[in-house]
This record gives C-alpha cells, structure tokens and sequence, in this order.
C-alpha cells in the first residue's frame, strides 16, 4: 500500500496548519515556508515556535484534520489580542510532497528518537492510526490523535 491509497482509504478531509493573522499575505504570496527559509523572505514574519524544539528548522509542521490543539491553545493564551488564522491544505500534500509521519508532536522524545528516514515511511503513516491493546495506550492514543503531525520538507527556492 502506498501512502495516497492509504489517506484515501482514511478519507482524510485535509490538513490544517495554524500561524498568526500577519502571516497570511506572505503564505498566499509564497507558501508555507519552513523556519530556514524565513530569513530569506522580504517581508516581516511573525514565528510561533521559536525555539523549534524538534529541530526540523527545514519542514513545515501540519496536522491531519485538527490542529495540534495543545500548541495552539498555549500561543493562544500567550496574548489574546492576536488574531489567528487555520489553514486547510489539500490531503494530497501527504503524497505529493516528502513528509514525516509523526505519531505526536515531532518534539516529543519518542518522536525525536526515531530516524527521520524511518518516518517518511508509509508504515510510520499507517502507525499514526495503528490500535493499542492496553486500556491506558488507547487513552494516550485517543489524545494525541487529535494532533498528530506531518513535517513537510520544501526546497530552498526563495534563494534570490
């Protein structure tokens, strides 16, 4: 099976990306843009994530039909006086582009102890939706799929 049969199969809807109000003159203008890339921009962008924990400076974080609701809420508590907006992509990113399937956020450690090779893989995909046996991993399970998260990597071609 390979990864569009099998986000076909999930009917997955689309994947949302959260970012500030600011930022969405920029994104239509040149896309979502990894952290690295941002530096070459010729316009301001507002960062959430500054510190970039899961060290993927090079992708683009975007979860399947929900957003990564914890992040989230913590930005948006942060300052209440900004406004955000949620962008829905099209499901078929997860194929067209190279992705990393992450189970929870890509921060977590037992995320990050995983070879990204490993998670460009369409078992890594298939494991974001894979059944637990115990009473506790299903809870867990139940959590984080709210937000589960795919990096995307972009080229560089905001080189000028």
């Amino acid at each position: 099976m390979d990864i569009r049969t099998f986000a076909e199969q999930l009917q997955i809807p689309y994947l949302v990306h959260f970012t500030r109000w600011e930022n969405i003159d920029g994104i239509f203008q040149d896309g979502l843009c990894p952290k690295i890339l941002l530096e070459d921009l010729p316009y301001e962008v507002v960062i959430n994530d500054e510190l970039r924990l899961d060290g993927h400076v090079d992708s683009v974080s975007l979860s399947i039909a929900f957003p990564n609701y914890k992040m989230f809420y913590r930005y948006r508590n942060n300052d209440p006086s900004q406004s955000w907006a949620v962008l829905a992509l099209s499901p078929s990113v997860l194929w067209e582009y190279e992705c990393a399937f992450c189970t929870s956020n890509a921060a977590d450690a037992r995320i990050s102890k995983i070879s990204v090779k490993d998670l460009k893989t369409i078992e890594a995909f298939m494991g974001m939706y894979k059944e637990s046996n115990t009473r506790e991993d299903r809870i867990k399970r139940l959590i984080e799929l709210n937000a589960p998260d795919v990096l995307i990597n972009r080229e560089r071609r905001l080189a000028n």
